[in-house]
Protein backbone atom coordinates (compact mmCIF):
# COMPACT_ATOMS: atom_id res chain seq x y z
CA UNK A 1 0.00 0.00 0.00
CA UNK A 2 1.39 3.00 -1.26
CA UNK A 3 1.54 6.42 0.96
CA UNK A 4 0.05 8.89 -0.14
CA UNK A 5 0.92 12.28 1.84
CA UNK A 6 -0.66 14.76 -0.09
CA UNK A 7 -4.33 13.60 1.28
CA UNK A 8 -4.34 12.23 4.47
CA UNK A 9 -1.48 14.05 6.25
CA UNK A 10 -0.40 17.28 4.61
CA UNK A 11 0.85 18.62 7.63
CA UNK A 12 3.80 16.19 7.68
CA UNK A 13 5.64 17.61 4.83
CA UNK A 14 6.11 21.11 6.60
CA UNK A 15 7.06 19.17 9.98
CA UNK A 16 9.99 17.23 7.61
CA UNK A 17 11.12 20.55 5.66
CA UNK A 18 11.23 22.41 9.07
CA UNK A 19 13.58 19.88 10.44
CA UNK A 20 15.87 19.23 7.50
CA UNK A 21 15.94 23.62 7.86
CA UNK A 22 17.09 23.31 11.43
CA UNK A 23 19.58 20.22 10.50
CA UNK A 24 21.06 22.41 7.80
CA UNK A 25 21.38 25.52 9.85
CA UNK A 26 23.07 23.39 13.51
CA UNK A 27 25.47 21.60 10.54
CA UNK A 28 26.41 24.72 9.28
CA UNK A 29 26.98 26.59 12.32
CA UNK A 30 28.65 24.20 13.57
CA UNK A 31 31.14 22.48 10.60
CA UNK A 32 31.38 25.98 7.92
CA UNK A 33 30.91 28.93 9.94
CA UNK A 34 33.80 31.31 9.90
CA UNK A 35 34.30 30.83 13.48
CA UNK A 36 33.75 27.03 14.11
CA UNK A 37 37.55 26.21 14.56
CA UNK A 38 37.04 28.38 18.12
CA UNK A 39 36.77 25.75 20.77
CA UNK A 40 33.54 25.92 23.00
CA UNK A 41 30.78 23.79 23.78
CA UNK A 42 28.20 22.63 21.13
CA UNK A 43 24.92 24.64 22.15
CA UNK A 44 26.70 27.61 22.44
CA UNK A 45 27.82 27.40 18.83
CA UNK A 46 24.33 26.69 17.37
CA UNK A 47 22.37 28.43 19.06
CA UNK A 48 21.07 31.57 21.19
CA UNK A 49 19.58 29.05 23.80
CA UNK A 50 22.10 28.72 25.94
CA UNK A 51 22.56 32.56 26.99
CA UNK A 52 18.79 32.86 26.98
CA UNK A 53 18.79 29.81 29.44
CA UNK A 54 21.60 31.23 31.88
CA UNK A 55 20.50 34.76 31.50
CA UNK A 56 16.56 34.35 32.21
CA UNK A 57 16.26 30.81 34.12
CA UNK A 58 19.23 31.19 35.67
CA UNK A 59 18.69 34.36 37.21
CA UNK A 60 21.45 36.34 34.90
CA UNK A 61 24.62 33.98 35.95
CA UNK A 62 26.09 33.72 32.33
CA UNK A 63 28.54 35.80 33.39
CA UNK A 64 30.07 33.06 35.10
CA UNK A 65 29.22 30.55 32.54
CA UNK A 66 31.74 32.67 30.36
CA UNK A 67 34.83 32.07 33.25
CA UNK A 68 34.38 28.62 33.50
CA UNK A 69 34.25 28.07 29.69
CA UNK A 70 37.30 30.09 29.57
CA UNK A 71 39.03 28.06 32.11
CA UNK A 72 38.12 24.51 30.02
CA UNK A 73 38.66 25.48 26.69
CA UNK A 74 41.04 28.49 26.77
CA UNK A 75 41.27 32.37 26.98
CA UNK A 76 39.14 31.98 23.37
CA UNK A 77 35.83 30.18 23.49
CA UNK A 78 32.29 30.05 21.98
CA UNK A 79 30.01 32.13 23.94
CA UNK A 80 27.39 32.86 21.51
CA UNK A 81 26.17 32.46 17.88
CA UNK A 82 28.78 34.98 16.55
CA UNK A 83 30.18 35.76 20.41
CA UNK A 84 33.51 34.87 21.01
CA UNK A 85 34.34 35.66 24.32
CA UNK A 86 38.13 36.58 25.23
CA UNK A 87 39.85 38.50 28.14
CA UNK A 88 42.66 39.58 26.03
CA UNK A 89 42.38 42.57 23.58
CA UNK A 90 44.56 40.88 20.62
CA UNK A 91 42.32 38.20 20.26
CA UNK A 92 39.09 40.76 19.77
CA UNK A 93 40.85 42.43 16.70
CA UNK A 94 42.16 38.93 15.36
CA UNK A 95 38.19 37.85 15.00
CA UNK A 96 37.22 40.69 13.18
CA UNK A 97 37.11 39.90 9.67
CA UNK A 98 35.71 43.49 8.67
CA UNK A 99 38.16 45.87 9.72
CA UNK A 100 41.82 46.10 8.01
CA UNK A 101 44.63 45.03 10.65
Amino acid sequence: MPLNFTSSMPWAWALYAAQAVLITIICYRRFFHPLHAVPGPFLPAVTRLYLWYHNIIKDGSYYKKIDEMHVKYGTRSHSGLVVVASPNPAHRRSCRSDRPK
